[in-house]
């Protein structure tokens, strides 16, 4: 798309909602990264390392987790 002579990109942005379970050591504390794919490729590899809610820790058992991409 161009506008006033200038390649104009499409960016999206994503709020994920990560469910994690509430069996026994269905937490962690390991580095998740994500890879979304579409028709034109994908957004590569993307490191999921902090919550939209700074006080609280990510995929904690029973917990909802909200990365913003």
């Amino acid at each position: 798309m161009y506008l006033f002579g200038f390649f104009i990109v499409a960016v999206y942005h994503y709020i994920l909602q990560i469910f994690t379970g509430n069996k026994p050591n269905s937490g962690t504390n390991a580095n998740i990264f994500i890879n979304i794919f579409g028709e034109k490729g994908d957004c590569g590899e993307r490191w999921l390392g902090h919550s939209v809610n700074r006080n609280s820790e990510l995929f904690q058992q029973n917990q909802v987790s909200l990365k913003y991409l």
